[in-house]
C-alpha cells in the first residue's frame, strides 16, 4: 500500500528504544503490563500488546515515523533504517517549526497498528 502525509516529529515515545538494552526495554514492558492489570486500563492493555508484537516481530529498535495525513488521522510507520537515513535529520522534536516534510511512501501492515515500510517514495522538504 502507498500513503502519503506530513512528518510529525514530536510524538516520541518514553525510551528510546534504539539505544535502550534489553533489560531496560523488558523493564518498560513489564512497568506498563503491571499498570495495565493495577488499573485494568484497556488502553494500557493495548500498548503492551503493541511492544511485545514489537518484539516478536523483531521491530522494536527500528526507527519510526509519525505521518499526520490530509483527514488529520496519523499513522505509526516502523521505516528501513537505511530509508530512515533520507529523513533522519527533520525527525526530531522541535524540527516542525523550521520544516514543513510530506512524505510518500510504501508500507505494509505487519499486525494490528504496526505498519512497515522498506521504501520511501518521495521526500518533498519545505523551510519555513
Amino acid at each position: 500500500m502507498i500513503i502519503s502525509g506530513t512528518l510529525n516529529p514530536n510524538i516520541r515515545s518514553f525510551i528510546d528504544f534504539q539505544t535502550a538494552n534489553d533489560i531496560e526495554i523488558n523493564n518498560f514492558i513489564k512497568r506498563i503490563d503491571s499498570l495495565a492489570i493495577k488499573f485494568d486500563d484497556s488502553e494500557l492493555k493495548s500498548s503492551s500488546k503493541f511492544y511485545y508484537n514489537l518484539l516478536k516481530y523483531k521491530l522494536i529498535r527500528t526507527p519510526s515515523i509519525y505521518l499526520k495525513q490530509k483527514d488529520n488521522s496519523e499513522i505509526h510507520v516502523f521505516i528501513n533504517k537505511n530509508q530512515f537515513e533520507k529523513i533522519k535529520r527533520y525527525d526530531y522534536l522541535g524540527s516542525d517549526r523550521k520544516y514543513k516534510i510530506n512524505i510518500k511512501l510504501k508500507y505494509k501492515k505487519i499486525d494490528e497498528n504496526i505498519f512497515l515500510s522498506d521504501s520511501i517514495l518521495e521526500v518533498d522538504i519545505n523551510k519555513f
